[in-house]
């Protein structure tokens, strides 16, 4: 019992003492009558875009902020990350019939996603709207990550996919495989 109340007790404490410092720094900014252009959503989305323009993010950062950044996905740095190493795809979709939710831009997936036939599973939950299967892979990414595509697509509704462009790189690797194999029999 005495714990309990000691865990209600510490919880309150730190709920109020975190919206007394929250109310407190929005008072001080407010009587100074100045604007920091930390505070400012415009300056710090600007600065968002100059940080992460040049690079494939491996959320969908790529589709609000940085699709009119990034205009060739192969040009883009990879995201740094020390345990996934990022493949830099094109993805363009829309709602069916509907063409003013058409969103395109670049996003960085695991390469076994794509290396293991998933590339077809991505396509497929796209068209479907199958949400809850993309957010079941962003949860490899981590959970604070995860929580950017909620907004990724409109679940359970049908989508139009005009480009889901991952293999580039690979195609020509098993062109020339294909060629020489052909070659080997013929």
């Amino acid at each position: 019992m005495i714990v309990k109340k000691y865990i209600i007790f510490f919880s309150l404490f730190t709920l109020l003492n975190c919206q007394n410092e929250t109310s407190s720094t929005t008072l001080n900014s407010n009587q100074t009558g100045t604007d920091d252009p930390a505070q400012d959503p415009a300056a710090q989305q600007m600065a968002l875009i100059q940080q992460y323009k040049d690079i494939c993010m491996p959320i969908p950062i790529g589709f609000t902020l940085l699709s009119e950044y990034q205009d060739d996905c192969r040009k883009l740095q990879m995201y740094p990350n020390d345990e996934y190493k990022f493949k830099c795809c094109r993805i363009e979709y829309q709602e069916k019939n509907k063409p003013q939710t058409r969103k395109n831009g670049c996003m960085g997936i695991i390469p076994s996603y794509i290396n293991n036939n998933r590339y077809e599973d991505w396509i497929d939950y796209i068209k479907r709207g199958k949400l809850e299967k993309i957010q079941a892979y962003s949860i490899f990414l981590g959970p604070t990550n995860a929580q950017y595509f909620q907004n990724f697509l409109r679940n359970r509704t049908k989508h139009e996919v005009f480009k889901f462009d991952c293999l580039s790189s690979f195609i020509k690797n098993k062109i020339y495989a294909l060629f020489l194999l052909v070659g080997l029999f013929l």
